[in-house]
């Protein structure tokens, strides 16, 4: 699955793919992203979309696969 995980609208497809799936044992996020320099050279807009990215995409994913996460641990 590919998606621009700053964007909500595919956020929100991955997501849902996700929580339709029972199959999925491992989740592998490889979104991520960085800011060189000191955070007074970045933009309010610019920490928002390092928040969105690292730490919202990745709590939201992680939690729409838990319910396969949960059925391929009983099985």
């Amino acid at each position: 699955m590919t998606a621009d995980l700053a964007e909500a609208k595919d956020l929100s497809c991955i997501e849902a793919q996700l929580t339709e799936r029972e199959d999925i044992d491992v989740l592998i996020n490889n979104a991520g992203s960085g800011a060189l320099g000191p955070i007074s050279k970045g933009t309010a807009d610019g920490l928002e979309n390092l928040i969105e990215i690292n730490i919202l995409a990745l709590t939201r994913l992680t939690h729409a696969a838990l319910p396969g996460f949960r059925s391929s641990a009983i099985n």
